[in-house]
């Protein structure tokens, strides 16, 4: 599916442009939408507390079904709750959460020096 990759690809590089100049919080509140919007994947962002996901940022207007959702630590202290993950390929969830995982190191640490 090279077209399917070839818009994903390109949607990853408008969200990081868009993430770049935004916090955290935002940055993955907008994450969570554009990513319902162009695939129809519908993802939250939790904080982890020891054994306890937390809810930190993602769509406001729904919950995930925490037993039916994909639960996939990111950093320490942060994770993705996916619900029709399946709708990416296999390739496009690893190059997301490359990216994610990434985008909350370099914010953290941004946040840091700021």
């Amino acid at each position: 599916m090279e077209s399917g990759t070839s818009t994903f690809d390109d949607w990853l590089e408008l969200v990081g442009q868009a993430a770049a100049t935004r916090d955290l919080h935002v940055s993955l509140d907008m994450i969570s939408s554009q990513a319902e919007q162009a695939f129809g994947t519908r993802i939250w962002f939790a904080q982890l507390l020891g054994r306890r996901w937390s809810y930190l940022a993602g769509l406001k207007s729904e919950r995930p079904a925490w037993s039916q959702a994909q639960k996939i630590p990111l950093t320490a202290g942060i994770g993705l709750v996916a619900e029709s993950w399946g709708e990416l390929s296999v390739r496009e969830q690893e190059r997301l959460k490359r990216f994610l995982e990434r985008l909350v190191v370099f914010k953290r640490a941004m946040r840091r020096w700021g």
